[in-house]
Protein backbone atom coordinates (compact mmCIF):
# COMPACT_ATOMS: atom_id res chain seq x y z
CA UNK A 1 0.00 0.00 0.00
CA UNK A 2 1.42 3.42 -0.93
CA UNK A 3 2.41 5.85 1.78
CA UNK A 4 0.06 8.45 0.40
CA UNK A 5 -2.42 9.00 -2.38
CA UNK A 6 -3.20 12.38 -3.88
CA UNK A 7 -6.12 12.99 -6.22
CA UNK A 8 -5.82 15.92 -8.57
CA UNK A 9 -8.93 17.41 -10.13
CA UNK A 10 -8.12 19.41 -13.24
CA UNK A 11 -10.66 22.11 -14.00
CA UNK A 12 -10.31 23.20 -17.60
CA UNK A 13 -11.28 26.78 -16.84
CA UNK A 14 -9.84 29.67 -14.83
CA UNK A 15 -6.46 29.79 -13.17
CA UNK A 16 -5.72 29.74 -9.46
CA UNK A 17 -5.53 33.52 -9.40
CA UNK A 18 -8.68 34.09 -11.51
CA UNK A 19 -11.16 31.53 -10.21
CA UNK A 20 -13.73 33.22 -7.93
CA UNK A 21 -13.53 32.02 -4.34
CA UNK A 22 -17.21 31.04 -4.34
CA UNK A 23 -16.73 28.92 -7.46
CA UNK A 24 -13.64 27.32 -6.01
CA UNK A 25 -15.54 26.35 -2.86
CA UNK A 26 -18.26 24.77 -5.03
CA UNK A 27 -15.73 22.64 -6.89
CA UNK A 28 -14.12 21.64 -3.58
CA UNK A 29 -17.51 20.59 -2.25
CA UNK A 30 -18.20 18.64 -5.46
CA UNK A 31 -14.87 16.81 -5.17
CA UNK A 32 -15.47 16.01 -1.51
CA UNK A 33 -18.88 14.58 -2.36
CA UNK A 34 -17.37 12.50 -5.16
CA UNK A 35 -14.56 11.03 -3.04
CA UNK A 36 -16.59 10.45 0.12
CA UNK A 37 -14.85 9.54 3.41
CA UNK A 38 -14.94 13.22 4.35
CA UNK A 39 -12.89 12.84 7.56
CA UNK A 40 -10.04 11.18 5.66
CA UNK A 41 -9.68 13.55 2.70
CA UNK A 42 -7.78 16.82 3.03
CA UNK A 43 -7.23 19.78 0.73
CA UNK A 44 -3.53 20.28 0.00
CA UNK A 45 -3.08 23.06 -2.53
CA UNK A 46 -3.97 24.52 -5.93
CA UNK A 47 -1.69 24.02 -8.91
CA UNK A 48 -1.27 25.88 -12.18
CA UNK A 49 -2.36 24.31 -15.45
CA UNK A 50 -5.89 25.71 -15.57
CA UNK A 51 -6.93 25.06 -11.97
CA UNK A 52 -5.86 21.80 -10.29
CA UNK A 53 -7.28 20.86 -6.90
CA UNK A 54 -5.03 18.57 -4.83
CA UNK A 55 -6.66 16.29 -2.24
CA UNK A 56 -4.69 14.00 0.06
CA UNK A 57 -6.29 10.71 1.14
CA UNK A 58 -5.35 9.06 4.42
CA UNK A 59 -4.06 5.49 4.13
CA UNK A 60 -7.02 3.71 5.70
CA UNK A 61 -9.47 5.37 3.29
CA UNK A 62 -7.56 4.55 0.08
CA UNK A 63 -9.23 1.18 -0.66
CA UNK A 64 -12.74 2.53 -0.03
CA UNK A 65 -12.29 5.59 -2.24
CA UNK A 66 -10.54 3.60 -4.98
CA UNK A 67 -13.42 1.12 -5.10
CA UNK A 68 -15.93 3.96 -4.98
CA UNK A 69 -14.46 5.71 -8.02
CA UNK A 70 -13.97 2.43 -9.90
CA UNK A 71 -17.69 1.71 -9.56
CA UNK A 72 -18.43 4.79 -11.69
CA UNK A 73 -16.36 3.50 -14.61
CA UNK A 74 -17.87 0.04 -14.22
CA UNK A 75 -21.42 1.39 -14.32
CA UNK A 76 -22.08 0.14 -10.79
CA UNK A 77 -22.19 3.46 -8.93
CA UNK A 78 -24.95 4.13 -6.44
CA UNK A 79 -27.55 6.76 -7.25
CA UNK A 80 -25.95 9.24 -4.82
CA UNK A 81 -22.50 8.70 -6.30
CA UNK A 82 -23.80 9.02 -9.85
CA UNK A 83 -25.46 12.27 -8.81
CA UNK A 84 -22.18 13.54 -7.34
CA UNK A 85 -20.39 12.81 -10.62
CA UNK A 86 -23.12 14.52 -12.66
CA UNK A 87 -23.11 17.58 -10.39
CA UNK A 88 -19.40 18.13 -10.93
CA UNK A 89 -19.69 17.45 -14.65
CA UNK A 90 -22.57 19.92 -15.05
CA UNK A 91 -20.62 22.58 -13.17
CA UNK A 92 -17.75 22.15 -15.62
CA UNK A 93 -20.18 22.39 -18.53
CA UNK A 94 -21.63 25.62 -17.14
CA UNK A 95 -18.07 27.01 -17.08
CA UNK A 96 -17.56 25.85 -20.69
CA UNK A 97 -14.88 23.44 -19.50
CA UNK A 98 -13.91 19.79 -19.27
CA UNK A 99 -12.08 18.07 -16.43
CA UNK A 100 -10.27 14.99 -15.24
CA UNK A 101 -9.37 13.29 -11.99
CA UNK A 102 -5.94 11.70 -11.64
CA UNK A 103 -4.46 9.55 -8.86
CA UNK A 104 -0.85 10.11 -7.80
CA UNK A 105 0.77 7.48 -5.60
CA UNK A 106 3.97 9.50 -5.36
CA UNK A 107 5.14 12.92 -6.47
CA UNK A 108 7.28 11.77 -9.40
CA UNK A 109 4.92 9.88 -11.70
CA UNK A 110 2.49 11.41 -14.19
CA UNK A 111 -0.57 10.08 -12.43
CA UNK A 112 -3.23 7.67 -13.62
CA UNK A 113 -6.48 9.03 -15.04
CA UNK A 114 -9.31 7.79 -12.82
CA UNK A 115 -12.25 9.73 -14.25
CA UNK A 116 -12.90 11.94 -17.25
CA UNK A 117 -15.49 14.70 -17.10
CA UNK A 118 -16.78 15.60 -20.57
CA UNK A 119 -18.37 18.80 -19.27
CA UNK A 120 -19.08 21.15 -22.17
CA UNK A 121 -18.20 18.41 -24.68
CA UNK A 122 -21.02 16.14 -23.53
CA UNK A 123 -23.50 15.60 -26.40
CA UNK A 124 -26.37 18.03 -26.07
CA UNK A 125 -29.77 16.42 -25.47
CA UNK A 126 -32.26 16.57 -28.29
CA UNK A 127 -34.57 19.54 -27.92
CA UNK A 128 -38.07 18.31 -28.58
CA UNK A 129 -39.54 21.71 -27.83
CA UNK A 130 -42.89 21.99 -26.13
CA UNK A 131 -45.38 19.26 -26.94
CA UNK A 132 -49.09 19.92 -26.60
CA UNK A 133 -51.15 16.85 -25.92
CA UNK A 134 -54.44 15.95 -24.34
CA UNK A 135 -54.04 14.00 -21.14
CA UNK A 136 -54.92 13.72 -17.49
CA UNK A 137 -53.49 14.54 -14.07
CA UNK A 138 -54.31 12.69 -10.86
CA UNK A 139 -54.05 14.02 -7.34
CA UNK A 140 -55.68 15.74 -4.41
CA UNK A 141 -56.50 19.42 -5.06
CA UNK A 142 -54.87 21.54 -2.38
CA UNK A 143 -55.39 24.98 -3.87
CA UNK A 144 -57.86 26.67 -6.21
CA UNK A 145 -57.36 30.43 -6.47
CA UNK A 146 -57.88 33.37 -8.81
CA UNK A 147 -59.80 36.62 -8.82
CA UNK A 148 -60.74 36.52 -12.49
CA UNK A 149 -62.72 33.80 -14.26
CA UNK A 150 -59.59 31.77 -14.97
CA UNK A 151 -58.73 29.79 -11.84
CA UNK A 152 -55.36 28.32 -10.86
CA UNK A 153 -55.05 24.98 -9.09
CA UNK A 154 -52.49 22.67 -7.53
CA UNK A 155 -52.72 18.89 -7.29
CA UNK A 156 -50.65 16.71 -4.96
CA UNK A 157 -49.91 13.17 -6.12
CA UNK A 158 -47.71 11.55 -3.48
CA UNK A 159 -44.43 13.50 -3.48
CA UNK A 160 -45.30 15.23 -6.78
CA UNK A 161 -46.96 18.63 -6.81
CA UNK A 162 -48.61 19.56 -10.11
CA UNK A 163 -48.67 23.32 -10.66
CA UNK A 164 -49.45 25.50 -13.66
CA UNK A 165 -53.01 24.15 -13.81
CA UNK A 166 -55.76 26.47 -15.02
CA UNK A 167 -59.49 25.92 -15.34
CA UNK A 168 -62.72 27.81 -15.80
CA UNK A 169 -64.60 29.25 -12.85
CA UNK A 170 -67.45 26.84 -13.59
CA UNK A 171 -65.18 23.78 -13.30
CA UNK A 172 -63.57 25.13 -10.14
CA UNK A 173 -66.99 25.56 -8.52
CA UNK A 174 -67.93 21.97 -9.42
CA UNK A 175 -64.77 20.63 -7.80
CA UNK A 176 -65.40 22.67 -4.65
CA UNK A 177 -69.08 21.73 -4.55
CA UNK A 178 -68.02 18.07 -4.48
CA UNK A 179 -65.84 18.91 -1.45
CA UNK A 180 -62.73 17.59 -3.21
CA UNK A 181 -60.22 20.16 -1.92
CA UNK A 182 -57.91 18.47 0.60
CA UNK A 183 -60.27 15.48 0.73
CA UNK A 184 -60.62 13.52 -2.50
CA UNK A 185 -58.39 12.19 -5.26
CA UNK A 186 -59.54 13.48 -8.63
CA UNK A 187 -58.48 13.13 -12.24
CA UNK A 188 -58.35 16.32 -14.27
CA UNK A 189 -58.79 16.02 -18.03
CA UNK A 190 -57.52 18.66 -20.41
CA UNK A 191 -54.75 19.91 -22.67
CA UNK A 192 -51.20 19.82 -21.35
CA UNK A 193 -47.91 21.39 -22.43
CA UNK A 194 -44.86 19.18 -21.83
CA UNK A 195 -41.11 19.42 -22.39
CA UNK A 196 -38.31 16.87 -22.02
CA UNK A 197 -35.49 17.87 -19.65
CA UNK A 198 -31.79 17.01 -19.83
CA UNK A 199 -32.39 13.79 -17.91
CA UNK A 200 -34.92 12.59 -20.48
CA UNK A 201 -37.88 13.10 -18.14
CA UNK A 202 -41.10 14.72 -19.31
CA UNK A 203 -42.02 17.82 -17.30
CA UNK A 204 -45.31 19.66 -17.20
CA UNK A 205 -45.21 23.30 -18.32
CA UNK A 206 -48.92 23.96 -18.08
CA UNK A 207 -52.29 22.24 -18.06
CA UNK A 208 -55.71 23.63 -18.99
CA UNK A 209 -58.36 21.43 -17.41
CA UNK A 210 -61.84 21.17 -18.86
CA UNK A 211 -63.33 18.23 -16.93
CA UNK A 212 -62.73 16.06 -13.87
CA UNK A 213 -63.79 12.88 -12.17
CA UNK A 214 -63.53 11.67 -8.59
CA UNK A 215 -61.38 8.57 -8.25
CA UNK A 216 -62.15 5.79 -5.82
CA UNK A 217 -59.71 5.83 -2.95
CA UNK A 218 -58.88 2.15 -3.38
CA UNK A 219 -55.37 0.88 -2.54
CA UNK A 220 -53.36 0.12 -5.68
CA UNK A 221 -52.72 -3.48 -4.66
CA UNK A 222 -56.46 -4.08 -4.27
CA UNK A 223 -57.15 -2.53 -7.65
CA UNK A 224 -54.54 -4.75 -9.30
CA UNK A 225 -56.05 -7.84 -7.67
CA UNK A 226 -59.41 -6.87 -9.13
CA UNK A 227 -57.87 -6.40 -12.58
CA UNK A 228 -56.09 -9.76 -12.43
CA UNK A 229 -59.41 -11.42 -11.67
CA UNK A 230 -60.97 -10.13 -14.90
CA UNK A 231 -60.90 -12.92 -17.55
CA UNK A 232 -58.69 -12.26 -20.59
CA UNK A 233 -57.55 -8.90 -19.20
CA UNK A 234 -53.89 -9.86 -19.58
CA UNK A 235 -53.06 -8.68 -16.05
CA UNK A 236 -52.98 -12.22 -14.67
CA UNK A 237 -50.05 -12.97 -17.00
CA UNK A 238 -47.88 -10.17 -15.59
CA UNK A 239 -45.70 -11.52 -12.78
CA UNK A 240 -44.94 -8.12 -11.22
CA UNK A 241 -47.85 -5.76 -11.97
CA UNK A 242 -46.59 -3.07 -9.56
CA UNK A 243 -43.19 -3.06 -11.24
CA UNK A 244 -44.87 -2.99 -14.65
CA UNK A 245 -46.89 0.10 -13.68
CA UNK A 246 -43.81 1.83 -12.27
CA UNK A 247 -41.94 1.18 -15.51
CA UNK A 248 -44.79 2.67 -17.52
CA UNK A 249 -44.83 5.78 -15.37
CA UNK A 250 -41.05 6.28 -15.49
CA UNK A 251 -40.54 5.48 -19.20
CA UNK A 252 -40.26 8.85 -21.02
CA UNK A 253 -41.06 7.12 -24.34
CA UNK A 254 -44.33 5.71 -23.07
CA UNK A 255 -47.62 7.39 -23.88
CA UNK A 256 -48.67 6.42 -20.35
CA UNK A 257 -46.61 9.33 -18.99
CA UNK A 258 -49.74 11.49 -19.19
CA UNK A 259 -51.69 9.22 -16.90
Amino acid sequence: MPKQLIYKLKIGAFKPDTIPMQRLSEYMSDLAGLLGESNSVHFVKLEEGSTVLNALVENEAIPKISDRLASINHGEASEDLRKAFDTLDKRLASDNATGSLKAYFDTENDGAVVLEFPGCERPKPIDYGVIKERGALDGIPVSITGRDKSKHAQLVDGSTVHTGITMSEELAIKIMDEQCVYRKVIRLHGMGRWHRDEEGEWKLDGFKADDFEILEDTPLRETLLQLRAVPDSGWSEIEDPLGYLNNLRSDPESDERLH
